[in-house]
Formats: C-alpha cells, structure tokens, sequence
C-alpha cells in the first residue's frame, strides 16, 4: 500500500481548462475513488435493485470527460460539484432505464433516485466517530481533496477491510450488527476492524489519521 501525503487539484484542473488532456484525465483518476465509494453506498442504503458501482463511475467519468468544455467553474470545489451532478444524473438515468426493463415483466421495482433530496450521491464522507463512553457517535462530513484522500486510502485496503471499515465509520453500523451482515461472529469483525484501522493509518496523512484514530468498542 502507498501513503497518501496530499493532492492538488487545483494545478491539475489548472492545466485540464487550458486544454491538457493528460491534466484532465489526471484530474478525473484522482476523483475516481471518491465517486466509488460514494456510488457503492448510495447503491447500498437507496437502491433494492443492485448496480456495478465500477460501471456507475465509467459512466459518470465518460460524461465527463466528453462534457469538461461545458464546464464553467474554476476551484475544485466547483470541479467536485459538477462531477457531484453528474454522478447522481448517472445513477438516476441507469436506475430508471432499469426500473422500466423491470415494469415491462411485471416485477416489483425498487425506489428511484430523488434528484431533490439525494444526500448519498453527494461527493463527500460522512465519519461516524464511535468514542468509547459516549453516548453516540461524532459525526464529520469531510469534503473536497479530504475526502478524495480518504476515498483513496480505503480503495487500497483488501475488500474485507474497507467493508467492515465504511460500515462501522460510514454507516455507523454497530459490531454486532456488522456481524449480522457480514456473516460473521463478533471477535471475529472486531478483530477485522482493528487491523483494517491499522492499515488504513498506515496511508492516511498524519493530519487525518490523527484526527480519525478513534476506538473502536
């Protein structure tokens, strides 16, 4: 696994508006991680129906690259808003592309995306801290290049560690009920979540692996 010290998005979208098409693919590589780990939980906690959340962000970086002259905006943070828009239009298109497919043969279909009031398709982390002695978790909603580092270092970890991790952190899911979903007994997924932590550190900058170095009861 590789440490993650920092990014710059600023130079690369820099470059990507004076028409370098290799600052623009940078640029969208190093977004690509954000927009998975966002497209898997919205999958998760909205959707009945399951999708690839690998082919969502193909998509949704195509639609992007194919549209970046449109684009009008000039921080990243306006860069992670209009690849937030685009994220979401992607996954209510394929969502009710399929919902039609399903109405067609009769069978029950899942809820669709509210374009509205769809706070999961929103490019950002939400961390639960679960502090021993408290009585409930912290909650963070970490933005921007934050949370691109953050969506970065748990891309590197193995698929059981990043698991447990977004659902105990992301989901504010308790042990036992990770258990329950993962199968498995409760030593078993504290064990998973203490050396998932260790590792995820082990990438983080020292500023987030600080700041997010929480017990975990």
């Amino acid at each position: 696994m590789q440490r993650i010290d920092s990014i710059d998005l600023e130079s690369s979208l820099r470059m990507a508006r004076a028409g370098n098409r290799d600052s623009l693919q940078s640029l969208l590589v190093q977004c690509r991680p954000l927009l998975k780990l966002v497209a898997r939980r919205h999958i998760r906690q909205r959707f009945r129906t399951r999708f690839d959340e690998s082919d969502v962000v193909q998509l949704a970086l195509v639609a992007a690259t194919d549209g970046f002259r449109a684009f009008q905006g000039k921080s990243d943070r306006e860069f992670i808003a209009w690849q937030q828009t685009i994220l979401r239009r992607t996954l209510s298109q394929l969502h009710e592309h399929h919902s039609l497919q399903l109405r067609d043969v009769g069978r029950e279909v899942g809820e669709l995306v509210s374009r509205e009031d769809d706070d999961i398709a929103d490019l950002s982390v939400v961390w639960n801290h679960l502090r021993s002695g408290q009585a409930g978790p912290r909650t963070e909603v970490i933005e921007g290049e934050r949370a691109i580092i953050i969506a970065a270092a748990l891309q590197q970890l193995p698929d059981d560690y990043r698991r447990v991790i977004e659902l105990r952190y992301l989901d504010g899911k308790k042990i036992r009920e990770i258990a329950a979903i993962m199968d498995s007994s409760l030593g078993r997924i504290a064990g998973l979540l203490r050396r998932a932590l260790d590792d995820l550190y082990t990438v983080l900058p020292e500023e987030l692996r600080a700041e997010f170095e929480d017990p975990a009861p």
